[in-house]
């Protein structure tokens, strides 16, 4: 068995709010099952500042790219990024997304069960 080469990730989102600690979660289990890998956070953080990685020396980042001056901070870092925020089409990272049809599709089925034939939605487009 090849030897695990350790990888530095930056996690560039508040990991203390419920939604993103079970993104959080997922990662960890990526890692467990992929390598082993070092994560630096900030629970605290509720802004991405990529600048702040400028003299980082790591792996990659995750983090949502929601301006074009994230995406150009981000180009600027040099190391592996998946964008984790739907706000821009085009940055020319990987993006990770909520398959919003899949959830609404669920949220459907679940009030349809449940007996409820009439219902809706409110959301903002992007």
């Amino acid at each position: 068995m090849a030897p695990r080469t350790r990888k530095r990730v930056a996690l560039m989102f508040p990991v203390a709010r419920m939604h993103e600690g079970q993104f959080v979660r997922g990662v960890i289990d990526y890692a467990r099952e992929h390598g082993t890998w070092t994560f630096d956070a900030n629970p605290e953080m509720f802004a991405v500042s990529l600048k702040t990685l400028a003299s980082w020396s790591g792996d990659g980042v995750l983090a949502p790219l929601r301006s074009q001056a994230h995406v150009k901070a981000a180009k600027a870092l040099k190391v592996a990024l998946v964008n984790l925020a739907g706000t821009l089409r085009q940055t020319g990272f990987p993006r990770v997304m909520v398959d919003q049809q899949a959830v609404g599709q669920l949220a459907a089925e679940h009030l349809l069960e449940r007996g409820f034939r009439r219902f809706a939605y409110f959301g903002q487009q992007n």
